[in-house]
């Protein structure tokens, strides 16, 4: 099992919380329950499908290559095989929203292959992760699509951003009340602007 880490580089703090890199060549499946967080997951596959589960008995599943999805408000089941191998980006909520440029709201407790969200691109840069040598240099190249990504795509409302920012400094203990209050409109509106934009509400 190979397993390495990174912090990004501080333009894409904002936006990206991690980069990790596994290699896996263990001769079992392993089934992992995800909590329900504040990150969304881009897997950029290189190795053998991942398995999304349906229900909690693991009796269905999806498989799926390069993914993201969008929130979700419950637990995710994932199960890797044998072979499994790639580099996954932990993005912030912004850095989501930015990187898909789009609202979030169909994603929510949904993964999504990139073949389908990007086309021919997603398997461009599996390969081109694939064939470059070192975590450092796989890295590099992430970071730079994903800068270069969040500054080309129109961003999303500047309401729900400011609100985001209030969400994550006080670890979600700002009171709704307050966040209607500094963005000077109703809750209706807030609370509306969030789902569209990110899929969930601020609660």
């Amino acid at each position: 099992m190979e397993l390495v880490r990174r912090r990004p580089r501080e333009a894409l703090a904002p936006y990206v919380r991690e980069l990790v890199g596994w290699r896996d060549d263990g001769g079992s499946v392993v089934v992992r329950r995800e909590p329900p967080g504040d990150l969304v997951p881009l897997i950029i596959n290189f190795g053998s499908p991942v398995r999304i589960f349906a229900d909690e008995q693991c009796r269905r599943f999806e498989e799926v290559g390069s993914f993201t999805t969008g929130l979700y408000d419950r637990c995710a089941i994932v199960g890797t095989a044998p072979g499994s191998g790639g580099l996954q980006v932990n993005l912030t909520v912004a850095g989501a929203r930015l990187w898909l440029g789009q609202p979030l709201g169909p994603l929510v407790n949904r993964a999504v292959s990139l073949d389908a969200l990007f086309g021919r691109m997603a398997d461009d840069l599996a390969s081109r992760l694939h064939d470059t040598t070192g975590w450092p240099a796989r890295f590099d190249l992430v970071e730079e699509l994903l800068q270069h990504r969040i500054a080309s795509v129109r961003p999303p409302s500047p309401l729900v951003m400011r609100a985001l920012r209030q969400l994550r400094r006080s670890g979600g203990q700002v009171p709704i009340a307050t966040l209607v209050r500094e963005a000077g409109c109703s809750q209706k509106h807030l609370v509306a602007q969030f789902r569209d934009e990110l899929g969930v509400t601020p609660k």
